[in-house]
């Protein structure tokens, strides 16, 4: 997680294709996406915080 406004989450998701790849073609992985928690929680499927609040 990079940021939490209260109501959104900002994440930076990689290796989303579940593929062992290159560097160049890992970077090709790399997006930042912003949920709310209900979003998260349905994609993720249960998400648990290291550190809760």
């Amino acid at each position: 997680m990079i940021a939490w406004d209260g109501t959104n989450i900002t994440i930076q998701e990689g290796n989303i294709d579940g593929k062992t790849n290159t560097f160049q073609e890992a970077k090709t992985d790399w997006q930042t996406k912003t949920y709310t928690l209900a979003q998260l929680n349905s994609i993720y499927k249960g998400v648990v915080f290291a550190n809760p609040k």
